[in-house]
């Protein structure tokens, strides 16, 4: 109904507007081979969250499904996995009952690694190493950590408040991309609900409920 009347529509996605993630995202020049993901608050919570950053900085999913069940939480924590268009496979653990914060993933590449943990006020990159037990052989170790809060709120309403007093571009996940996103997350609750089948977006159609 927006799009129809012509109104932008720009959903708190904050991650998209804070500083640091998007240094973080700059530095994947290309994409993946797989990311691992973790989250314990609901797959409509922190699983939206996830969502949006992976397919804002690679694009949209192919395919979805579940490996876990629903659960009887209104908000499910579920693990899936799924692939995305620009070719990273993608785990997302679900971590029930978890008595922590649990928001991190992990980005593999043939020469290194990033993560984004604590919710993405730690970042981290991993290069090879020398082993200090076996002799010729490297593993990953920390070369860089950079730390503070994430932010962007803020950003976010100054992005608003350019677009309405000078027609600025308003960034940030639009009303279309959040859709595109609610429909990953409808995939995985589906694909919980039919013993982890695959859900594809090519054929994909929407849930009853």
């Amino acid at each position: 109904m927006a799009q129809e009347r012509g109104i932008p529509v720009v959903v708190n996605f904050n991650r998209r507007f804070d500083p640091s993630t998007q240094a973080f995202g700059q530095m994947m020049t290309t994409a993946p081979v797989s990311i691992h993901a973790r989250y314990g608050k609901g797959v409509l919570n922190q699983g939206s969250h996830l969502v949006d950053l992976l397919t804002w900085w690679f694009g949209p999913f192919l395919y979805v499904g579940a490996l876990s069940d629903r659960g009887s939480a209104p908000d499910p924590v579920i693990s899936f996995h799924g692939r995305l268009e620009s070719g990273p496979q993608v785990l997302v653990e679900g971590i029930r009952g978890a008595t922590y914060e649990v928001f991190d993933m992990e980005f593999s590449f043939p020469d290194r690694m990033l993560q984004y943990g604590e919710g993405g006020s730690v970042r981290r990159i991993l290069e090879p190493q020398p082993s200090r037990v076996y002799r010729g052989l490297s593993f990953l170790g920390v070369k860089r950590t950079d730390t503070g809060p994430v932010s962007g709120f803020a950003e976010l309403y100054a992005a608003i408040r350019d677009h309405l007093l000078r027609g600025a571009p308003l960034t940030g996940c639009s009303g279309q991309q959040a859709l595109q996103g609610q429909r990953v997350l409808d995939a995985v609750v589906l694909s919980a609900n039919n013993q982890g089948q695959l859900v594809n977006f090519l054929k994909f159609e929407e849930p009853d409920s």
